[in-house]
C-alpha cells in the first residue's frame, strides 16, 4: 500500500507517518520509485504498537525507540530477558551517584541511535507531524550521605531482594521513597512488606505468562509491561473503591450510604 492508505488504515497522518520513518520507529517501505513506496501490514501493526506505547503507554519517543530496537534485535538469551526489557524502559533514569551493595552490574545503555530512514514518500503535505519532546533525565541530587544506606535499600536487604551496582530500580525507589516521606506518607516495614507481598503475586503471573517463543516473549515483557501499568493501577482504585463499599454496607446495616455511590 502506498503512504496515503498507511494513513487512511491506521488514522494516523501522513506527517507522523513520516516522522516515524525518520526517528527509526518504523521500517522503510519497498522503494518502488525515487519518490514513492509501498508499506504492508508489518508497518501497520508497528504504527499501532508506536501509538499504544505513545498514548495509553505515555511514553516519548525516546522510549519508544528503545523498545522497538529491542523488538527487532537478534533473539536475547532468556535469562536476559526481563533485564533487556527493563533497561529499554529504564534508560532515562537518573543514574545513581554512590551506589551500595552487592555487586553485580546492570547498567542501562539506552542506546538512543536514531538512523532515521528518510522513508521515499509520495509527495503528500510534510510536515504536521508534533515532533513528541524527547525529555532529558534530571540532574542526580546531592550526596547528602553518600555512604549512609538508603531507608528504601535497607528494606530491601531485610526483604532479601537482590540488588546491584548502579541498580536504576532501587534508584527509583529511593527517590519515590523520599518523595513519599517529604510529603507526610510513611513507609514502614510492615506496610512494603504488604505491599510487596501483593505484588509478588502479580509479578509471578507477568514471569509464568511469558512465551516461549523469542519474539513474542521480547514483546510479551516490554510492550507488557507498559501497557498493563495502566491497567494494574486502575484494578487497585477498583479495588479501593469495591472494599469501601464493603465496609460501609457492614457498617450501615447492609445500606449503601449515597455518598459512596458516586
Amino acid at each position: 500500500m502506498r503512504i496515503s492508505a498507511l494513513s487512511a488504515r491506521t488514522e494516523v497522518p501522513i506527517g507522523t507517518i513520516k516522522f516515524y520513518l525518520r526517528e527509526g520507529l518504523l521500517a522503510p517501505g519497498r522503494q518502488t520509485s525515487r519518490t514513492t513506496a509501498e508499506y504492508d501490514e508489518s508497518h501497520v501493526e508497528r504504527i499501532r504498537l508506536v501509538r499504544a506505547l505513545t498514548d495509553a503507554g505515555g511514553l516519548g519517543i525516546a522510549a519508544v525507540r528503545r523498545i522497538v530496537e529491542v523488538l527487532d534485535a537478534p533473539e536475547p538469551a532468556r535469562l536476559d530477558l526481563l533485564a533487556t526489557a527493563q533497561h529499554a524502559l529504564l534508560a532515562d533514569e537518573p543514574v545513581p551517584t554512590a551506589p551500595t551493595g552487592p555487586t553485580g552490574r546492570t547498567g542501562a545503555d539506552g542506546p538512543d541511535g536514531v538512523d532515521g530512514t528518510d522513508g521515499v514518500d509520495e509527495a503528500d503535505e510534510v510536515d504536521g507531524a508534533d515532533d513528541p519532546d524527547v525529555g532529558g533525565a534530571p540532574a542526580a541530587g546531592a550526596a547528602d550521605e553518600a555512604d549512609a544506606a538508603s531507608p528504601a535499600r535497607e528494606w530491601l536487604s531485610r526483604r532479601g531482594w537482590h540488588t546491584y551496582g548502579d541498580d536504576l530500580l532501587v534508584a527509583r525507589l529511593e527517590r519515590v521513597w523520599a518523595a513519599c516521606e517529604a510529603a507526610g506518607i510513611q513507609l514502614d516495614d510492615e506496610l512494603m512488606d504488604g505491599y510487596a507481598e501483593a505484588l509478588e503475586q502479580v509479578a509471578r503471573l507477568d514471569v509464568d505468562t511469558v512465551p516461549e517463543d523469542p519474539d513474542e516473549a521480547v514483546r510479551r515483557v516490554v510492550v507488557g509491561t507498559v501497557m498493563l501499568e495502566p491497567v494494574l493501577l486502575t484494578l487497585r482504585l477498583l479495588a479501593q473503591r469495591e472494599l469501601s463499599v464493603r465496609r460501609a454496607e457492614t457498617v450501615d446495616g447492609g445500606r449503601l450510604r449515597t455518598d459512596l455511590r458516586r
